[in-house]
């Protein structure tokens, strides 16, 4: 077979599979905070809601603007949601097998095999949009154009690593600030190294390029960027400080969660090494940078996920380390090396399938690890905009319990009293299944969502939320959660900011409760 047929057919192949797989794990099971972090989002910024101006946001805004491009062209459904991670997790794939195959020099069955794994361990392990994820893959795009420009010797191609940093960063802030803070030392140092001026220029320009470029979106949206700059730059950093110093770093975050990922590490640097010492001038050789860059980049990614809250995401590292050992092989000279990169690929294929079926199909990501994933109910039967989705979450052993909580829900919210309903829940759907703006004040509700007391701009958002009641003429507040609601759920989500006498409360049931609103002399 011709290598260009044989090139596409495999590009095919992994385009359905890649696309397909993330599909078939996405629809199983749901972590009801996660998995529909973008959905209503993406809804409102349609109905002509937008992120900062209209709900607080905390974390970047460039997944719920992508998202609304799915729904926009796809519909509003579950299958356009799920549509927008799977066709991101068949990029992902592409691109590292164009870069395996093309730049790092694979054999052609090894660039597949590799595409494979990681086509299974990068966005199926959440499934659905998920801005950490939207942000590490873009910063690897980042880095995987860097590569390209080294082996080229092209320096438009850091003008492009740049400006997808920049996007990675306005997905999320972290991890793309940190891999763009230690790209930037690499490509102070490489061009300084190739004595290349204009690399550096080019990177710098494509980061201010692409800044220029959200700016002037946000002034023709008519977001106000004070707001922006408060949401998205100064309240994250008034607790990111005390994050770092609080945390608890122990030997199982540490290493033991990682451990897999540095043995493949040390794999890596052990032949680099043996490559140091037999070939000269490795060290200034381009084989040597494409890996300096990409170490530099998983120390970042390492670095996020030793400080997150969330589940291990970044496996997708392990693939990647070993093609890049596999190639960096080819420059040594003994007698067993192809059995030795039979034996790594066997060690990789383990390891993956390990974290396939931990990650992808016991879904532990979402918390779903302890659910007995048998039991899921198709939520078709809550709305057919869902259909393919198998319902069962972590918070209710019996998911059809929860989804007659989720329907009892809708019946209150579809009420025609001619009342102005606010929702304020963390199962962020409602106002896509009903085509009502139901005003919720942020995308959502844990702990550092928006600042509470003690935060130095606790009384911008206590501002925000009274502002938001008023301008929209609200006469309820519905609040509905995953566990029983009690006093201190209540002050986290309402009575920090607005008193506990503006309201009339009653309590529908255990997961929810309205809040009517009164005559008081604060919301005059």
């Amino acid at each position: 077979m011709q290598k260009p047929l044989k090139i596409t057919i495999f590009s095919i192949f992994l385009l359905f599979f890649s696309t397909f797989f993330n599909f078939y794990i996405a629809s199983r099971g749901v972590f009801h905070v996660d998995t529909f972090v973008h959905f209503d989002s993406a809804f409102r910024i349609l109905k002509g809601d937008l992120p900062t101006r209209d709900f607080w946001i905390v974390h970047g805004l460039i997944v719920d603007y992508i998202q609304s491009f799915f729904f926009y062209f796809f519909g509003f459904s579950w299958f356009s949601y799920i549509l927008h991670s799977s066709i991101f997790n068949a990029v992902i794939c592409l691109f590292s097998f164009y870069l395996f195959s093309n730049y790092l020099n694979l054999d052609f069955k090894w660039s597949v095999f590799f595409s494979l794994l990681l086509s299974c361990l990068a966005y199926p392990i959440s499934g659905s949009p998920f801005l950490d994820l939207h942000s590490i893959y873009f910063s690897l795009f980042a880095i995987y154009f860097i590569i390209i420009g080294i082996v080229k010797d092209k320096n438009k191609y850091w003008f492009i690593s740049s400006f997808f940093l920049v996007v990675a960063f306005f997905c999320k802030q972290v991890p793309a600030f940190y891999i763009g803070f230690l790209t930037g030392l690499f490509c102070i140092y490489y061009s300084y190294f190739k004595k290349k001026g204009k690399i550096l220029l080019n990177f710098i320009s494509g980061g201010i390029f692409a800044t220029l470029l959200l700016l002037i979106f946000l002034i023709t949206q008519n977001v106000d960027l004070k707001r922006f700059y408060l949401q998205l730059f100064l309240f994250p950093s008034s607790f990111g400080g005390s994050r770092y110093s609080d945390y608890d770093i122990n030997f199982n975050n540490l290493i033991s969660n990682l451990k897999f990922l540095y043995l493949f590490l040390f794999i890596l640097i052990s032949i680099v090494g043996i490559n140091i010492i037999k070939i000269r001038g490795y060290l200034i050789s381009k084989q040597f940078n494409v890996i300096l860059i990409f170490i530099l980049f998983l120390i970042g990614c390492v670095f996020h996920q030793i400080y997150t809250k969330n589940q291990i995401f970044i496996l997708f590292l392990i693939p990647i380390l070993t093609a890049l050992s596999i190639s960096s092989l080819t420059n040594l000279n003994f007698k067993r090396k192809n059995q030795l990169k039979f034996l790594l690929g066997f060690i990789c294929l383990l390891v993956s399938i390990k974290y396939i079926n931990r990650y992808d199909f016991e879904r532990k990501f979402h918390e779903l690890s302890n659910v007995d994933l048998s039991r899921a109910v198709s939520f078709s039967s809550f709305d057919y905009k869902f259909k393919g989705l198998k319902w069962i979450s972590p918070s209710f052993k019996d998911p059809e319990k929860e989804i007659r909580i989720l329907k009892n829900m809708k019946i209150n919210l579809l009420k025609k009293d001619n009342k102005n309903k606010m929702l304020l829940s963390e199962y962020n759907f409602f106002s896509l299944t009903l085509n009502k703006n139901l005003h919720g004040i942020s995308r959502t509700y844990d702990q550092i969502s928006y600042p509470n007391k003690g935060n130095k701009y606790y009384d911008e958002y206590r501002l925000f939320f009274k502002e938001k009641i008023i301008n929209n003429k609200i006469d309820e507040i519905f609040i509905l959660d995953s566990a029983e609601i009690n006093q201190y759920r209540l002050n986290h989500i309402v009575f920090n900011f607005v008193p506990e006498n503006c309201f009339n409360k009653t309590l529908i049931n255990k997961f929810t409760v309205k809040l009517e609103i009164k005559s008081c002399k604060y919301l005059k």
